[in-house]
């Protein structure tokens, strides 16, 4: 035995150093830290030029959301600032864009309109505008040429992906740059359209009446025009809201203007109210336009200030009640106001009340388990502002109870009486369905009224003597506000009918071996006889049911291969173990052991090989009590283990 540890410990330390001189004698590895980085300069221009596009396009949107997905991983980190730059500058230059293009067409109309005094601040805004978009072009001309210079674009030849990518890029730029040329051409075109030195100035008069006013109310607006102090006869004057025309009127023989207005339901504080002139036809070419002092007008209307009391918690498919109630400010006489009630965006009740209610709905049975906001609107009517109000309401099922009398020790067969009662938090569940399972045996119930439920279960015959099994109870409600619940429970079963002819087997050959065979006593302690346990590993294929399994599996010999499933071929051998650590110990696994204690229980007899068997325990324990499936790792490790157990118990008993 020790002659053999010492052979083994020497082989493998010669494995080790054969399998580790090649990798010594490989070439090791290039350092990181000293190795180059590589960058794709081409696949950063083309990733620009895409850009690019899209503000030519006026796609400010897109080219924001492409610049803020530039993939920074492929640059160098000393371009990093040079990049930012870049981007900040398109970013820019795509918004200037559209920014300019809306102001050039509202100076376009305020010119059209003669409305000189209100042209000049967008015309130099505009100029403001064209200047920071030339500088940003120039910008991002800058960044770009830092990049070729980094990407060594310059020893490219002409015609390389890179150079063509870097050209296509400056070529775009030069375009948007272009672009900014054209709008300062449209807007020198559209200042000089108009000889501003033969047009004479108009003054425009606004008086409003009454200023303090509720919504729906009717407001006078009048005033005069006139150009250097004389009166402008039969000219249509507007009348705007907040910047738009509401209404109209034509002045009369002394210049004169009036027209009224209906304040429209906007429910805000304050409106402005200025009336407009602007030349028309032959006026055109005389007159310039004019626009009125602001006049602010003060808005009264009833707001609404509605609160909301609700449950803050609720159950699927049950209802809950809110409260809602409000006042007006200022005070405000009572009306009838429509409210509609949701749960997030959905619409659950809608009604009508004078006064604080109090409203029952019913949640959505399918409502996900979670916090949902609770909204009350009332909408605007009149001179009655709209009011809204809302809470958060958590919604969940509530908790199933189970209260039954399982018996913790079965004889089978015969029937049992089950009885039990079902409730939640909410109170007794009615109708609920009871499902008893024990083994292939199963009985439905159903609650009833006061939750209670009672019957029989009739367990059948089977063919084992006594183990632990369990029972399992399923209880599924009627409502949607109750959670079901699946509870589980060990018991122990005892086989009366096999318990008692196994006992008379025993007692028969108690009675009848030694009569036949002349033993009158049986010797007390006992010798183990020499076997060779490879004989009983590799004889005949048998059929073996593994512990704990329903699957019935087949082996062939442990030398020969196997064609069947690996965890058949594992639990094969762990059978054909046990029967032999049984033969050779004289110890019998009893019903109620756990392999484990089996095993354990060998080791006083077996010693180290215990250590084989317990590992091989733990590999069958998680195949048998997880998802795990088996692999050629876990056949590989029980095929040795087996010929280790084997082996060791050939030498004991030679």
């Amino acid at each position: 035995m020790k002659n053999k540890l010492i052979w083994s410990v020497t082989g493998a330390v010669v494995s080790v150093i054969m399998l580790a001189t090649p990798v010594l004698s490989a070439e090791p590895h290039e350092d990181p830290l000293k190795s180059g980085w590589e960058y794709s300069g081409l696949e950063l221009f083309r990733y620009y030029s895409a850009i690019l596009d899209e503000v030519i396009n006026k796609n400010r949107d897109e080219v924001a959301s492409r610049l803020d997905n530039m993939p920074y991983a492929n640059l160098p980190p000393g371009l990093t600032p040079t990049t930012e730059v870049f981007t900040e500058a398109t970013e820019e230059s795509a918004e200037l864009i559209v920014t300019i293009e809306k102001e050039l067409d509202e100076l376009r109309v305020l010119l059209q309109q003669s409305r000189i005094l209100e042209a000049n601040p967008v015309a130099n805004q505009i100029i403001a505008d064209l200047s920071a978009g030339h500088r940003a072009v120039q910008l991002g001309e800058n960044s770009i040429l830092t990049m070729g210079k980094a990407f060594l674009v310059d020893v490219e030849e002409p015609n390389s992906p890179l150079r063509l990518a870097y050209t296509e890029v400056i070529r775009k730029l030069a375009s948007i740059n272009a672009m900014f040329d054209l709008y300062r051409d449209i807007l020198n075109n559209l200042l000089t359209v108009i000889n501003l030195k033969s047009r004479l100035v108009t003054e425009l008069s606004l008086i409003v009446e009454p200023m303090d006013v509720f919504v729906g109310d009717y407001v006078s607006a009048k005033g005069t025009l006139t150009a250097e102090g004389q009166s402008l006869v039969n000219r249509k004057v507007e009348i705007m809201l907040n910047g738009l025309t509401i209404a109209t009127s034509t002045t009369n023989g002394n210049g004169y203007y009036e027209a009224s207005f209906q304040v429209p339901y906007e429910y805000s504080v304050s409106m402005d109210v200025q009336s407009l002139y602007y030349p028309q036809e032959q006026d055109t070419t005389t007159y310039l336009a004019s626009l009125s002092p602001k006049v602010v007008l003060n808005v009264n209307f009833y707001e609404m200030l509605l609160s909301l009391d609700a449950d803050k918690k609720g159950y699927p498919g049950r209802e809950t009640v809110l409260k809602a109630s409000w006042t007006y400010q200022p005070a405000a006489p009572t009306i009838e106001r429509n409210f509609e009630v949701r749960i997030d965006d959905v619409v659950v009740a809608q009604l009508k009340s004078t006064e604080e209610f109090i409203q029952k709905i019913n949640l959505p049975p399918d409502l996900q388990s979670g916090l949902h906001r609770l909204t009350v609107i009332s909408f605007a009517e009149g001179r009655y502002a709209s009011g809204i109000a809302s809470g958060l309401i958590d919604v969940s099922k509530a908790v199933t109870g189970l209260t039954i009398n399982l018996p913790k020790i079965m004889l089978v067969p015969r029937h049992f009486d089950v009885n039990g009662s079902v409730i939640s938090e909410l109170g007794p569940l009615q109708m609920a369905l009871v499902r008893v399972k024990h083994a292939s045996d199963a009985q439905e119930f159903h609650s009833a009224d006061d939750g209670s439920f009672q019957g029989k279960l009739r367990t059948r015959y089977t063919f084992g003597l006594v183990g632990s099994e369990s029972w399992t109870v399923e209880v599924i409600p009627q409502e949607p506000w109750n959670s079901p619940l699946l509870f589980s429970q060990k018991v122990l079963v005892i086989n009366g009918i096999n318990c008692g002819i196994f006992l008379t087997l025993l007692i028969a050959l108690g009675i009848i071996v030694p009569k036949k065979f002349g033993i009158r006593n049986f010797p007390l302690a006992w010798q183990r006889e020499k076997i060779q346990p490879e004989d009983v590993i590799t004889g005949i294929n048998l059929a073996v049911v593994p512990v704990y399994s329903e699957t019935v599996v087949s082996t062939r010999t442990l030398d020969g291969g196997s064609d069947v499933e690996p965890r058949a071929r594992i639990f094969s051998w762990y059978v054909l173990l046990i029967q032999l650590v049984q033969r050779v110990t004289r110890i019998v696994l009893r019903p109620h052991q756990t392999l484990r204690e089996f095993v354990n229980g060998t080791r006083k007899t077996l010693g180290p090989v215990t250590d084989y068997l317990l590992e091989f325990t733990r590999l069958i324990e998680r195949l048998l009590y997880s998802r795990e499936q088996a692999s050629d790792k876990d056949v590989n490790t029980s095929e040795q283990l087996t010929r280790q157990v084997r082996d060791s118990l050939k030498h004991e008993n030679t």
